[in-house]
């Protein structure tokens, strides 16, 4: 396979008929697929993935655009989203379909959710995202130190992953878990719940934003061959925007199960401008994300209506879903997307650099 580089920034996605069959028939694959509106399903991943510790949901935006006429926005949105719509439906017939094929899903929903009720934990989610923030700037500012103490080694060491509690022993019969987190469809909450139940060497997360701050293929292909056998035995899921259908060739003794969750269409599309400008009045966000943000949403110092965010990102906006999906399922990806290389794609190790654009 021809090697990407690095940091590309891919500015368009092909998507077309024979582009989402494709991604249909990857999906027909996957172990689960989950929908954002069905509080049942967050609850399955939870005893799937062995949580036992839960706390309140995470990455609620404020509501900043709100229809005033929503069948009018509906139009516009779906006008645009078509493929989204299509997916969508397609992945509620798959969703359908392992529920009926699974005797015990009720049982199992009922039971978790009813512990989730007796020990869910209320603590603050800013103060919880406050300190992974801080944690993620100390690794940042501290890997570009040329000498470093002994302090910064072991605060460094200490952070690369977030360390939670595990009560199940890691043993290679254990499937392993790949969860392809699709941009606003509850893959913060999972993740959430994985830092707080796992310990740092269960999980591997792939984000810009997070270590090992690695998204882009070539990349993850080299830490993964780079890991022992002892490694790959202990990790129980695999999470992120970067986690992608192929992922199963690096661990050939092990059974992997692909997982995502989608969401309607239009919900998920006004929750993505309603992130974004969240993101802005808070600065809740690394600054490569709070960069890219202000990117998608100011023109000109001024900040951007939904219709006009929408007309102006449609390149990412419209079929969202979709073209994530095929880029992250399909091998022959490369033939349906187009590449700037003139506008880097920005990870944390980026930021500061001469070479970010505006």
């Amino acid at each position: 396979m021809e090697k990407e580089i690095y940091n590309q920034r891919i500015v368009d996605t092909k998507i077309n008929v024979e582009a989402l069959e494709q991604v249909k028939t990857n999906l027909k694959k996957f172990y689960f697929v989950g929908l954002v509106e069905n509080q049942e399903d967050k609850l399955f991943m939870f005893n799937e993935l062995g949580i036992k510790k839960f706390y309140e949901r995470s990455n609620v935006s404020e509501k900043f655009f709100v229809p005033k006429d929503y069948e009018k926005t509906k139009e516009l949105i779906l006008s645009k989203c078509q493929f989204d719509k299509e997916l969508y439906e397609y992945a509620s017939k798959l969703n359908k379909e392992f529920k009926e094929n699974n005797a015990e899903f009720d049982k199992i929903v009922t039971d978790i959710g009813i512990k989730r009720d007796e020990y869910i934990n209320r603590v603050s989610w800013r103060f919880g995202r406050f300190i992974r923030g801080f944690r993620q700037l100390v690794y940042m500012m501290s890997s570009r130190l040329k000498d470093k103490s002994k302090f910064y080694e072991k605060i460094i060491e200490s952070i690369k992953g977030e360390m939670g509690p595990s009560e199940r022993k890691t043993i290679s019969g254990e499937p392993l878990y790949v969860f392809i987190h699709i941009y606003k469809c509850a893959g913060t909450t999972i993740n959430y719940h994985i830092h707080r139940n796992y310990n740092r060497k269960e999980f591997l997360l792939l984000y810009l934003d997070a270590p090992p701050f690695i998204q882009a293929r070539p990349e993850i292909e080299e830490h993964l061959i780079s890991l022992s056998d002892d490694q790959k035995d202990k990790l129980k899921v695999i999470f992120g925007h970067g986690a992608y259908y192929g992922i199963h060739r690096f661990f050939p003794n092990r059974e992997v199960r692909y997982v995502t969750f989608l969401r309607e269409t239009v919900s998920k599309t006004i929750s993505h401008y309603n992130h974004g400008r969240t993101i802005l009045k808070k600065k809740v966000a690394s600054l490569r994300g709070i960069k890219n943000i202000e990117r998608r949403h100011i023109i000109d110092g001024r900040i951007l209506d939904f219709e006009e965010w929408f007309e102006y990102n449609k390149t990412l906006i419209h079929n969202h879903t979709s073209k994530f999906l095929l880029i992250q399922t399909c091998d022959n990806r490369k033939e349906y997307i187009a590449i700037d290389d003139t506008r880097p794609r920005l990870g944390c190790k980026d930021i500061g650099k001469s070479e970010m654009r505006k």
